[in-house]
């Protein structure tokens, strides 16, 4: 296929282009070129955690790319088959996890044969989502995809120092290679159009996590307590926060929220940093959350950029709390990409043209 050219300092500019990018190329079986990456950015180019994306991908598909080097503003990518396999990829630093997870999650389910990735870096850090967001907001959109999709904490990992670990286990239903580009499109169908909710009856959960380390200071606890009694206080809808302490090397904690019901489904997240105290990285997280509920939203806004790739392949329509410039960029890289399944944004409605 003819190369096609993305500038990479479009709309928001960031790392997102290059994740999408490298998704959607592998999928479609069409060959990139990546230039002015990350060009606005104080220190622009590819990233470390790009680097580790395109790794993890060279491990399991049989894909090549040229110029990934640390800085490179530009990358040719010529995508191939989804070979599956085992692979390990150490980032040697915090670099974000669910980040990386955002290519090769959904590339894994359509490999040739099963996926067992083991991640080592930042499980939870700054810019970026935390791994129970992943886990329970975004996976259960694509677990109908694959027989078996698995993500599990080995140890977690907290800025500044990273070193978690984290074991991806896909077994696929149907390898990308098995049809043509059409047959592809058309298999996707089958499960339906993408729709928000999984619950009959309105109901708020979460997972409050800390280092082991600080158990003693009951933060995990804490955590939970002030968010039960906020959302309590907010919302009349039944509530159920777990609380768990994990080894790591870095002392860190989290807050993932999420309320599911037959029409939405939002997410919220906080991360604990030294010298803030653990009651106020749980307000942070409610007050994300009662925003989001607030705006009568079908998904928050940061889920929305996840679902970009399968609003259009698979259709449906999701109603987001605000159109931000990641969604923006994502709709018109999507829409470069697969112009033969375009997605549009009208209002704050996110659609498929083609459902």
């Amino acid at each position: 296929m003819e190369l096609l050219k993305i500038d990479g300092s479009t709309g928001e500019g960031g790392g997102q282009i290059v994740r999408l990018a490298l998704f959607l190329s592998i999928i479609k079986g069409t060959p990139i070129e990546i230039f002015n990456i990350r060009r606005g950015k104080r220190k622009p180019g590819l990233k470390r955690q790009h680097l580790h994306v395109i790794k993890a991908l060279e491990a399991i598909t049989e894909s090549t790319c040229e110029g990934a080097h640390l800085g490179s503003q530009t990358v040719r990518f010529s995508p191939g088959k989804i070979k599956g396999g085992q692979a390990t990829v150490e980032f040697g630093t915090a670099g974000s996890i669910p980040l990386f997870l955002q290519t090769l999650l959904p590339v894994s389910i359509f490999a040739s044969s099963p996926v067992s990735l083991t991640i080592k870096g930042g499980t939870d850090v700054p810019m970026g989502p935390t791994l129970e967001f992943t886990r329970h907001l975004y996976l259960p959109f694509l677990r109908p995809l694959a027989y078996k999709l698995e993500l599990k904490v080995v140890r977690r990992g907290f800025y500044p120092v990273g070193d978690g670990e984290v074991r991806l286990l896909c077994h696929p239903k149907q390898p990308r290679e098995g049809l043509a580009w059409e047959e592809f499109l058309e298999h996707l169908q089958t499960y339906g159009p993408l729709e928000p909710g999984s619950e009959k009856i309105p109901s708020i959960a979460g997972i409050s996590i800390a280092s082991s380390s600080l158990k003693e200071r009951k933060v995990a606890e804490r955590q939970a307590q002030k968010a039960q009694s906020l959302l309590d206080k907010h919302l009349n809808i039944s509530t159920h926060i777990e609380t768990l302490y994990q080894p790591s090397s870095s002392p860190g904690s989290a807050i993932t929220l999420w309320l599911k019901d037959p029409q939405r489904t939002l997410g919220a997240d906080a991360q604990g940093a030294r010298g803030k105290p653990a009651e106020k990285v749980a307000e942070g997280a409610v007050n994300i959350l009662l925003k989001e509920y607030a705006s009568e939203a079908q998904v928050d806004r940061h889920l929305a950029d996840h679902l970009v790739p399968w609003i259009g392949l698979m259709g449906g329509e999701i109603r987001v709390s605000r159109i931000t410039q990641h969604l923006e960029t994502g709709v018109w890289l999507y829409n470069l990409m697969i112009p033969e399944k375009p997605v549009k944004l009208k209002g704050n409605i996110l659609s498929s043209l083609t459902s």
